[in-house]
């Protein structure tokens, strides 16, 4: 099939993409579903970095948004050091951020002006192509720990120099930042191939409490053989027609699906925990009190309003449909 009708089928089964972890291509992508659940109860939501519920997961973004400050600050302060001038760049999402400092209640000024607007990332980009070429060197090797040449070859091409790998542009200033402030979605990441079972426990669980009523669903809408939207979607990339099926009993019969991860999640998710239960603890005990400590420094909550206001000013935290 060419390129267009894969975007066209992904645009039509977007939704179901994004909520039951279905991918485009006939495979089950066992994502976590992020609408499929009764998002405001999960057993995850005490652990800090894995919160479903809306409330949970605006504690998480707090943090994870407290702990990138803390390292950009590591990181002006080393640059500084060094001789250069370095922009604190905490790179979230916009809406997020202005969700946070809702959250907080940060002091947001009333005005902002044009050089405030100008993102931290674009300033040290142009600091950074301003330089002459040895110091430009010594500013890459200082922030990264690599020669300015390899930096341009990585952002030219998106790949790393022959013999590396994540860890390239992990040293210098970043290196660390990195170490002397841990992140939230470490645990996450440790925990990544039992969180792919638990993903396989809710997939095979939800098909065996809905696959009869799916496969109704699907035969009347669609005239389709299907016990769950991996099924639908392996139909419909045999062809435009299917597409056009696919899309109809994906809509029609999503809430059959979703039902099953409704019922499925938590189950999985409390096995999960149960096994990882020491990991999980020691996590939760070390951002014991953390929301506390981050609605008292004031430092912080200036500058996260701050940057609230650029973005308010920008219209950026306002999403198409909004």
């Amino acid at each position: 099939m060419d390129g267009s009708g894969n975007q066209l089928r992904r645009a039509a089964v977007a939704v179901l993409i994004a909520g039951l972890g279905v991918l485009a291509t006939g495979i089950t992508l066992l994502a976590l579903p992020s609408f499929a659940t009764d998002r405001s109860e999960s057993p995850l939501d005490s652990f800090p970095g894995f919160g479903k519920s809306p409330e949970a997961e605006l504690r998480d973004d707090t943090i994870a948004y407290w702990e990138a400050y803390q390292q950009e600050a590591i990181i002006a302060a080393c640059m500084s050091r060094a001789g250069f001038t370095y922009w604190r760049d905490t790179s979230f999402p916009e809406a997020e951020t202005v969700k946070i400092a809702s959250g907080l209640n940060a002091p947001q000024p009333r005005t902002v002006t044009k050089e405030q607007q100008v993102p931290a990332t674009e300033r040290n980009s142009t600091y950074e192509e301003q330089l002459a070429p040895q110091e430009r060197d010594r500013y890459t090797r200082s922030r990264y720990g690599e020669s300015a040449a390899e930096i341009s070859d990585y952002r030219r091409t998106g790949a790393f120099p022959k013999g590396r790998g994540p860890d390239f542009a992990a040293r210098g200033c970043v290196g660390q930042a990195k170490a002397a402030v841990p992140s939230i979605w470490d645990t996450k990441r440790q925990l990544e191939d039992e969180r792919q079972v638990m993903r396989k426990e809710i997939s095979a669980s939800a098909l065996n409490a809905v696959k009869s009523d799916y496969a109704a669903c699907a035969q009347r809408v669609g005239g389709i053989t299907a016990q769950s939207p991996a099924e639908v979607d392996a139909h419909a990339v045999q062809g435009a027609a299917q597409q056009q099926t696919g899309a109809r009993v994906f809509g029609a019969c999503n809430e059959i699906w979703a039902r099953g991860y409704r019922a499925a999640e938590p189950v999985a998710a409390q096995r999960f925990i149960d096994r990882n239960a020491a990991v999980l603890t020691s996590a939760q005990q070390r951002y014991d009190g953390v929301i506390a400590k981050i609605s008292q420094d004031r430092t912080f909550l200036q500058f996260l309003g701050e940057q609230a206001a650029i973005i308010r000013a920008s219209g950026a935290d306002r999403r198409p449909g909004d």
